[in-house]
């Protein structure tokens, strides 16, 4: 305990209940053997649903801006999140519809899911789950201190930034890159599960993770909705 806490005081989280909204024959097959598809962000760029393509999935710019001295001021774009697998959800419940499926898998725990599936995918390095954030803004802005901005320069240029090493300062950033998602999209309330890997990340992989299951309910045993 903190010398600024006081004694007696505790502190709890909820857990937010995510519901991942799928055809009944896959919520099935999950709850039956543990089977469950992860996507990319490259296939997510090309969703059939219009009303739910975002064809600017992943793609961030990343501004560093530090006052001190002279001042600098640093821009990187890009898109991010190509080393990741990711499996979206939605915090709003009773989204058969918007989600055009017939059912559901409610995830009632996303870190211990998050990690057993974690497990099972080959060469994964990490990951995080967080919910969207959305904003008309696709940048992100931070001050990562006074930067030796030499190391950031081309070789045969020393006037122009290297790209590969400017890219290295997005990566200050954080997890937030994978999570940013324009603000015509926050009705859907997206929660979402990011698995980075060392490996190719190929359009989608298909794996069976049973021990996730404990993570998650049926629709049958929990109530939504009026």
């Amino acid at each position: 305990m903190s010398d600024e806490q006081e004694p007696g005081k505790s502190w709890g989280h909820l857990r937010p209940m995510i519901f991942r909204y799928l055809e009944k024959e896959h919520v099935d097959a999950f709850f039956a053997d543990g089977s469950l598809r992860v996507s990319s962000f490259q296939l997510f760029q090309t969703h059939p649903d219009e009303t739910r393509r975002d064809g600017k999935e992943g793609q961030c710019i990343v501004v560093h801006r530090n006052t001190s001295g002279t001042g600098q001021t640093i821009m990187v774009k890009g898109r991010f999140g190509g080393d990741c697998y990711v499996l979206c959800g939605s915090m709003r419940p009773s989204q058969q519809k918007r989600f055009k499926r017939d059912s559901f898998i409610a995830i009632h725990n996303p870190v211990g899911f998050g990690i057993v599936i974690a497990n099972a995918i080959p060469n994964c390095v990490g990951g995080a789950d967080s919910p969207v954030i959305y904003d008309r803004s696709i940048q992100v802005h931070r001050d990562f201190g006074n930067l030796d901005l030499n190391s950031f320069q081309r070789e045969d240029e020393p006037t122009q930034l290297d790209p590969t090493k400017a890219m290295t300062l997005a990566g200050l950033a954080g997890h937030e890159l994978v999570y940013r998602k324009h603000d015509k999209f926050v009705k859907e309330a997206e929660y979402r599960l990011v698995w980075q890997v060392s490996g190719v990340v190929q359009p989608y992989l298909d794996l069976r993770v049973p021990e996730a299951r404990q993570f998650c309910y049926p629709p049958d045993d929990i109530r939504v909705g009026g």
